[in-house]
């Protein structure tokens, strides 16, 4: 009996002592990364948006992705022991969101528990969408939606996402005008811009009609002027240049884990 109770003893020590040893060296913040497929856009593991507007969302965005070359993945997630900033940076850079060449990615992650939303953005866009400008898409196109219906509130934000791409691509549709009247307020170009964009072209006037003079003056000179040979080089350049942009903007990379090029971030967006 005295035996039993020994090790009894012994086994609740035992415990005492190696669960919390166990539990320190269990991985921690560990981020679920979905199986990806080429095409698909849109990873509902938590069930938080329906699925005619998941159809909706995929359609939008693989559209966008053949259009612009941007790569937006939709997600979301029951819980996790990271913050949603931590866990959308770690989950975009392992998904690989956006084009390994240009990180032309964005990830729109969306919690469960909580019901918290971020907009994580690609490291090579992130000085054109600010976070400050990623806030304002949540507060405008997620957030007064998320209470009732997280499926609308996923599907006006994919369609501000691909609005800010196509006008960062300069193509004109739909969604490239899906601008709030705040945006349209603040984005409103104030009298110093009138003058500038008046006085440059008249500044340039002037500027040419005076290199004319001077060009006139020097007549006798012509001949031993370089700017044929300066036009020739600069040929030479304009089509080595034409063929480098023709080079990096055909080659997209190829499918990062079968659905992505292989993007990251560096921590911008926004969480709200």
């Amino acid at each position: 009996m005295k035996e039993k109770k020994n090790k009894l003893f012994y086994i609740v020590i035992a415990l005492v002592v190696l669960i919390p040893i166990v539990s320190f060296l269990m991985p921690k913040g560990e981020v679920h990364v979905p199986q990806t497929t080429k095409g698909v856009f849109v990873y509902d593991e938590a069930d938080m948006i329906d699925a005619d507007t998941e159809d909706e969302i995929n359609s939008i965005l693989v559209t966008l992705e053949e259009e612009t070359t941007a790569e937006v993945a939709v997600v979301s997630y029951v819980d996790s022991n990271l913050s949603i900033e931590e866990y959308a940076t770690k989950l975009m850079n392992e998904m690989g969101v956006g084009k390994e060449d240009t990180n032309n990615g964005i990830l729109l992650l969306m919690q469960k528990q909580g019901n918290h939303v971020r907009l994580e953005v690609g490291r090579g866009i992130d000085d054109d969408l600010t976070d400050e400008m990623a806030g304002d898409i949540l507060d405008e196109y997620y957030v007064p939606y998320r209470d009732s219906s997280t499926s609308r509130a996923a599907l006006e934000t994919t369609k501000a996402v691909a609005g800010f791409f196509y006008n960062y691509y300069g193509i004109s549709n739909e969604y490239s005008t899906v601008r709030s009247h705040k945006h349209a307020e603040e984005d409103a170009p104030d009298p110093v811009f009138w003058l500038i964009m008046l006085g440059v072209p008249v500044a340039l006037t002037l500027g040419i009609i005076g290199i004319d003079k001077y060009d006139k003056k020097r007549s006798r000179n012509k001949s031993r002027l370089i700017l044929p040979n300066e036009r020739k080089r600069k040929g030479k350049f304009g089509r080595a240049f034409g063929d480098f942009i023709d080079f990096n903007y055909n080659d997209y990379g190829g499918g990062y884990d079968g659905g992505f090029g292989g993007g990251g971030s560096d921590g911008g967006g926004a969480s709200r």
